[in-house]
């Protein structure tokens, strides 16, 4: 297996020349948009953001990471490549454990899962329309579907105060949504917020994000200047800029890149869609929030798109770079951040605390 951008995987889909529908962006205009910061001149880091340091642990049998979560210390991976669900200690790398696989019995997926979440004492995996259920130590609890329309899928969760937030996707003839659905104690579903998308003749991943905030949850795209932010009841309170972070310009098309990129206009206009890409990378591609309240934004790398940086803001108000490796794959939850990076044999990995910014 070569190595593949899996920190991110949704970049690769809002670029579109991999092999998704072109991004028609429809950014949202906003009176008095805080000030964009000119574009910084950042040193290159003194390693190759694709490669390993040498104290990455190399996992053999961890063959992809799409999303991770941490309970009581553990690392608990989604490796949708291998059907199943890892749990690593850091302080005992060498005692992984696996748990989950391909099948339809209790506690196997059917499908790839394609996301985490720990809910109280309880390791929740997303499958779509489904959650799986399960205990720290790996034991299956329950296999459940979430009561939602035919063409969507949960994309993303947050538990908080006691429920799950999920954020879904919608994908019909009219066009795509995005929409945060809470789930109530009796299995109802109540809608915070929804986000209407353009008709592209195919799903474009990754430009939503949900996010967990001081004060509750954020929900926004990441091209406009601010998140929405609803508070722990689900109303909305008010909303969370980010003009401070600095934007960065895509990176220059190989041939090849250009020839299908080219392939997938043409396969625009027989659906009557006009593609074409955004003026820059997104500004970031997730948002998590640290114990001491600090919001850590995940972007891409100035240096190579296909690897991730951890920013935040400053007293000032400017962009910081967190002192974190740069890498291909980067999952933050809460105080700590997993670095990953594929390779032939497994998966190399490094189990880091952010560092005050």
């Amino acid at each position: 297996m070569q190595t593949t951008d899996v920190g991110l995987p949704r970049l690769a889909a809002i670029a579109g020349f991999l092999g998704v529908v072109a991004l028609l962006v429809v950014v949202a205009v906003r009176n008095d948009p805080p000030p964009r910061p000119a574009p910084a001149t950042t040193p290159p880091p003194d390693y190759d953001v694709m490669e390993a340091p040498a104290d990455a642990e190399l996992f053999g049998q961890v063959l992809s990471v799409v999303d991770a979560a941490m309970h009581d210390g553990i690392w608990y991976l989604v490796d949708p490549a291998g059907n199943q669900v890892h749990r690593v200690d850091p302080a005992a790398p060498h005692a992984l454990h696996t748990f989950g696989g391909r099948g339809q019995g209790p506690g196997e997926f059917p499908r790839p899962p394609n996301g985490i979440v720990v809910h109280g004492d309880s390791i929740v995996i997303l499958d779509y329309q489904v959650v799986h259920v399960f205990g720290p130590g790996g034991q299956h609890y329950s296999d459940r579907p979430v009561r939602m329309s035919v063409g969507c899928s949960i994309w993303d969760a947050l538990s908080l105060s006691g429920t799950l937030s999920f954020l879904i996707r919608c994908f019909n003839p009219a066009g795509i949504t995005f929409h945060v659905l809470r789930e109530e104690h009796d299995g109802s579903l109540t809608e915070l917020a929804s986000r209407p998308r353009a008709a592209l003749g195919n799903a474009t991943e990754g430009t939503v994000v949900m996010g967990r905030h001081p004060n509750g949850l954020l929900f926004g795209l990441p091209y406009d200047d601010c998140l929405e932010l609803f508070g722990y009841d689900g109303a909305s309170v008010g909303e969370e800029c980010h003009g401070w972070i600095e934007r960065l310009p895509w990176p220059e098309m190989t041939a090849e890149m250009k020839a299908e990129f080219e392939a997938l206009e043409e396969a625009g206009r027989s659906y009557g869609i006009e593609m074409q890409l955004p003026d820059g990378l997104p500004p970031f591609l997730g948002v998590s929030v640290t114990s001491a309240g600090k919001l850590v934004y995940t972007a891409p790398s100035p240096h190579d798109d296909r690897a991730s940086r951890l920013l935040t803001r400053s007293a000032t108000g400017r962009q910081t770079v967190v002192p974190v490796r740069s890498a291909p794959i980067m999952i933050v939850d809460g105080d700590h951040v997993l670095l990953g990076w594929e390779e032939l044999e497994g998966t190399r990995l490094l189990f880091m605390e952010i560092p005050e910014a």
